[in-house]
């Protein structure tokens, strides 16, 4: 009987939090900081990890991830439901931001790439021509 009183417990306990979640989520919307400052609290080692695992171990990018997330958690707040935990929207939340960056990364270094690869046919096709006209050059010496 003890056992089952444990797990009781616990299951209160974890009602109660999401009842203080769902506070928490409300007075947010409505503007309150403190409030969303108690989410990040909660939240931002959890969506921390979920950035460092798709950042490659990158702490840092994983930091600015993380922070973006957070950013856009306050900036979007009106668009979360209630459908699903705010822990839950807040994860795919990240998942995007993630997602969205290594997108841009990926556009930009192509980018790079490309303008990279140019400019070195240009020097290339240059120092072809140059050559030929040097051997033109010691030719009507030559000649």
């Amino acid at each position: 009987m003890g056992g089952m009183q444990a797990v009781t417990s616990w299951q209160q306990d974890k009602s109660d939090l999401s009842a203080t979640e769902t506070r928490w989520v409300e007075k947010a919307r409505a503007g309150d900081r403190l409030a969303f400052e108690q989410l990040y609290r909660s939240h931002c080692d959890r969506i921390f990890a979920l950035c460092w695992r798709m950042c490659g171990g990158d702490r840092a990018l994983a930091e600015d991830m993380m922070q973006e997330a957070f950013v856009r958690a306050w900036n979007k707040l009106d668009l979360f439901r209630g459908e699903s935990k705010f822990g839950t929207w807040l994860h795919r939340l990240t998942v995007n931001v993630v997602l969205s960056d290594r997108r841009i990364r990926v556009k930009r270094v192509q980018r790079e790439q490309e303008i990279d690869e140019s400019i070195e046919r240009v020097l290339v096709g240059q120092k072809d021509v140059m050559a030929g006209l040097r051997q033109d050059l010691e030719a009507a010496i030559a000649g």
